[in-house]
Order: structure tokens, then C-alpha cells, then sequence
């Protein structure tokens, strides 16, 4: 896995902090940009980002009373 973020101010209070993260087992990039505005006391944030999710054992092999695998499982991202 790998990630890097920015961190760019955009005025003394409002900074643009974009990230990407690949996931190489999965061949997969997934992103987030966060927007921190500093008030006299606080900080708001603003975030857009996505989700990607692998199968668990349990989901993909799982054989439980109310349970039950599922072998062709594919990642989520949302």
C-alpha cells in the first residue's frame, strides 16, 4: 500500500489537503480531499472521499446458522 498527501493552503485559514492511496494487491487507487477551514476557536471540515472494501474470510467462507460464504465475492468501492 501506498499513500500520499498534500497539504496546500489555499488563504491563512482555508488549506486544500488531496490524498490518493493505492492498494497494490488489489490494483486499486482510491482518493480523499479534505477542506479544513481554521476559526478563532474551531476547525470546520469539508471531505469527499471513497471507500474500497475487500471480502473477509468470513464473507467469502463463512458457514454459520444464519450465514453463508460466498467464494465469488469482488472488492466494494464506493
Amino acid at each position: 500500500e501506498f499513500a500520499q498527501t498534500f497539504i496546500l493552503p489555499l488563504t491563512s485559514r482555508l488549506t486544500v489537503e488531496p490524498t490518493a492511496r493505492y492498494l497494490s494487491r488489489y490494483e486499486q487507487a482510491v482518493f480523499q480531499v479534505n477542506l479544513p477551514y481554521q476559526l478563532e476557536s474551531s476547525k470546520i471540515w469539508a471531505r469527499y472521499s471513497e471507500g474500497f472494501r475487500p471480502p473477509s474470510l468470513f464473507d467469502l467462507y463463512a458457514n454459520a446458522f444464519n450465514s453463508v460464504g460466498s467464494p465469488d465475492l469482488e472488492p466494494e468501492k464506493s
